[in-house]
């Protein structure tokens, strides 16, 4: 095929005697395809998502522990209970806000959720941006006797306060919160 829109041989400016081979318009749909794509992908960014409180209860709580009253975050379904407990266990960061959004889908789904702050007594880890600084200043210092315990009383403290059914315990969580769960 020769003719005004045959590119092969002609002079491109420094690009001659390149063969740009066939390019049929299938090739160039899937081509243009493929570019709007990746060009569409790379420009998503993720969105905050903030489950709603409407039936449920959620906020702060002061939780009950060995040493005294010991943060936390709860949200339970309106309604009589019992509900089944699910102990949310935090990452390194401590109870942020995604943690707590996880508590409130728990409790639409009909769980008693309760967060504790394991690591509330070595400091405040909203305040805290270098996670070698966590690890050493706070991580170190919790031991695993510790946060057993508190896990304990707050299995308990859902039960009686927060309408929980300690019969029906589950425990989820992230990053150092998961080796938590597996080990609880």
């Amino acid at each position: 095929m020769t003719g005004e829109n045959d590119v092969r041989g002609s002079t491109l400016g420094g690009l001659e005697g390149l063969d740009p081979g066939p390019f049929s318009r299938r090739g160039f749909v899937m081509t243009s395809l493929i570019t709007g794509l990746t060009l569409a992908t790379a420009r998503v960014e993720a969105q905050a998502i903030t489950t709603d409180a409407e039936g449920i209860e959620a906020g702060e709580v002061k939780i009950p522990a060995a040493d005294g009253p010991m943060p936390g975050y709860r949200a339970v379904p309106t309604g009589a209970g019992p509900f089944p407990i699910v102990l949310v266990v935090e990452e390194i960061f401590g109870v942020h806000d995604y943690i707590k959004d996880i508590c409130r889908r728990l409790a639409k789904a009909g769980y008693c959720a309760v967060a504790p702050e394991l690591y509330a007594r070595q400091g405040d880890l909203s305040t805290m941006t270098d996670v070698k600084t966590i690890i050493a200043e706070v991580i170190s210092k919790t031991p695993d006797a510790q946060w057993i315990a508190d896990l304990d009383a707050t299995a308990a403290w859902a039960a009686s306060a927060a309408k929980g059914d300690p019969g029906r315990l589950g425990v989820m969580g992230w990053c150092r919160g998961g080796r938590a769960a597996w080990l609880y």
